[in-house]
């Protein structure tokens, strides 16, 4: 099997940047209450203002969580295996089959020669049946072609994969 060494995913500056965004937000949302609740006291033409203001932010809130997401997985790491080999996904298309030309060699008969195709797209990594004999199974189900979450168990034939 074609492996490499695991290392840490190093922090990066955007982790706590949707917190961080959100409290500002919140307090902006706070300020725009206070500011209806005098505007209901005096009505006004602030009372408007502060209504569309505090859509606006509540808006705002919703989106930036929205936009935080996990990030894509890194890594096929072999269940019942040492955690110091593990495939990198590093980008390009990696094939997974018993073939000697194949990116990960898996040397079992019950592993088709070229067995199932893991790619990447803008919208994250992918994993796809070549058409095997013995199929590629995610969390234990057969799939023809589904993306790749964190967590995901990736069965191709009788190996296993744990995707982080």
């Amino acid at each position: 099997m074609t492996t490499s060494s695991s290392s840490t995913r190093p922090p990066q500056a955007s982790d706590g940047l949707w917190q961080t965004r959100l409290r500002a937000s919140l307090v902006v949302l706070a300020a725009f209450a206070l500011g209806l609740v005098l505007g209901l006291k005096r009505p006004s033409p602030l009372l408007a203002i502060a209504i569309v203001g505090a859509v606006a932010a509540i808006l705002f809130a919703l989106a930036i969580c929205r936009r935080r997401r996990r990030p894509p997985p890194a890594r096929l790491r072999p269940l019942g295996l040492s955690a110091v080999f593990s495939v990198k996904l590093d980008g390009g298309t990696l094939i997974l089959g018993r073939g000697q030309h194949c990116d990960v060699t898996l040397p079992l008969e019950t592993v088709s020669a070229e067995h199932c195709r893991v790619f990447k797209t803008p919208s994250g990594w992918f994993v796809e049946d070549l058409g095997s004999r013995n199929g590629t199974r995610i969390n234990g189900k057969p799939i023809r072609k589904r993306r790749l979450r964190i967590g995901d168990t990736l069965s191709v034939a009788d190996f296993e994969f744990r995707v982080c």
